[in-house]
């Protein structure tokens, strides 16, 4: 078999799913092969579910260099690294070990620095001042974002009132706007 070692999936973010296609070559002679989990599998449609995968087809045979394609779909259900094993036996009484890897990501960002300053490490920005404005002119302040997954993540800026703001929900639009108001953070 071609299959390499470690199968990693593409990162998600935690409660939703990714999904990846393994391309399985048959290097020696014509055999049966079988999937079977290394811990805590549950088989149904054709499925082998694992905690944190689900791969398709758990049994197959194929002739020598013909080739499956293997389909893996992560669900994570906790944050950061996953990894969980399962075996490939083939019906000459050998088998080998695998390793399904992938990275849960929660929704984090770090504000690292404003008008070209970065911050230093733990230094948390929570309120953005504008000095001396006068009416009619236009006072900008560039943040610095920093994306900490490893997944793009889409946004788009919502301007509402503070506790302590003198102006109403519906002026704010007008005196405050932030550019671009919409788009993706890289990883």
């Amino acid at each position: 078999m071609n299959l390499q070692d470690v199968l990693v999936c593409p990162s998600t973010f935690l409660g939703d799913t990714s999904q990846m296609v393994f391309k399985v070559t048959n290097k020696g002679g014509g055999a049966g092969f079988k999937l079977f989990a290394s811990e805590g599998e549950n088989r149904s449609d054709g499925y082998m579910h694992m905690e944190n995968f689900s791969i398709y087809p758990t049994e197959f045979y194929i002739q020598k260099n013909q080739s499956v394609q293997l389909h893996v779909t992560y669900h994570p259900k906790q944050e950061g690294l996953q990894e969980q094993r399962f075996t490939l036996a083939c019906d000459n009484l050998t088998n080998a070990e695998y390793t399904l890897r992938g990275v849960a990501n929660i929704v984090e960002f770090e504000v690292v620095g404003i008008d070209g300053q970065i911050f230093a490490k733990g230094n948390n920005l929570s309120t953005i001042v504008f000095q001396n404005g006068l009416m009619h002119h236009t006072i900008e302040r560039e943040l610095m974002i920093k994306n900490l997954t490893s997944v793009k993540v889409n946004y788009h800026w919502d301007i509402h009132k503070a506790q302590e703001s003198k102006f109403s929900v519906e002026e704010a639009p007008r005196i405050f706007w932030i550019e671009p108001r919409h788009g993706e953070f890289p990883p």
